[in-house]
C-alpha cells in the first residue's frame, strides 16, 4: 500500500516540486518527504494540499522550510492514514 501513497503524493504535487527522498516507519506510519520547491509559495501549496487530504494527519513543518523565500530544501513529516488509504484504494 505505500506505493499507492507514494504515487498519490507524486501526482499531487505541483510540478515545480522536486522530491528527493521517502522515509516511511511501518509500525507507525511517519513518512518523511525531503525535497526542493522553486518559491515558499509552491511549497506552502505542496504542504496544504497534503494537509487538506483525509489520508494524512499530525504534520511537522519545520520553521526552516518557510524562512527562504525561493530555493527551499524541505522537509516534511506527517502519520499516514492507512485505513483511509486502503477505503479509497478499494472504490477505484
Amino acid at each position: 500500500h505505500w506505493t499507492n501513497i507514494i504515487v498519490f503524493i507524486i501526482n499531487n504535487k505541483p510540478s515545480p516540486i522536486v522530491i528527493e527522498s521517502f522515509s516511511i516507519d511501518d509500525q507507525t506510519k511517519k513518512m518523511t518527504i525531503k525535497g526542493k520547491a522553486d518559491t515558499r509559495d509552491t511549497f506552502l501549496e505542496f504542504k496544504d494540499s497534503l494537509e487538506n487530504s483525509d489520508y494524512f494527519r499530525d504534520f511537522n513543518s519545520p520553521l526552516s522550510n518557510i524562512i527562504n523565500p525561493i530555493n527551499i530544501d524541505f522537509s516534511l513529516e506527517f502519520i499516514v492514514n492507512t485505513l483511509e488509504m486502503e477505503n479509497a484504494n478499494s472504490r477505484i
